[in-house]
């Protein structure tokens, strides 16, 4: 989860080379990489959790999914997440780049 969130914030950021210090991230992750490219999101995108997260995780990504809904208004169609590993091939169809 918390790699997915650091990808998605470094696809949406701009072509500006930026810091790891200037990566407003909270809690900050274990290890942050900085490559160059960009991540497309499109329709297909789609978040799975796998290990043994907190209850409360499963309701953070359903609105982060929201907001993103909103904001891109690509309007996903993964609904609510609810399980463990509900979608064990959760990608999109393009790549990193």
């Amino acid at each position: 989860m918390k790699y997915l969130l650091v990808l998605l914030f470094a696809g949406l950021t701009s072509s500006a080379q930026v810091q790891k210090e200037q990566l407003n991230l909270m809690p900050w992750p274990q290890s942050v990489v900085l490559n160059d490219g960009n991540f497309a999101l499109n329709k297909n995108f789609k978040v799975n959790i796998t290990g043994n997260p907190n209850p409360r995780i499963f309701g953070g990504v359903t609105r982060f999914l929201r907001r993103l809904d909103g904001r891109t208004g690509m309007f996903f169609s993964q609904g609510f997440i609810t399980k463990l590993n509900e979608v064990p091939a959760s990608r999109t169809s393009n790549q990193l780049h």
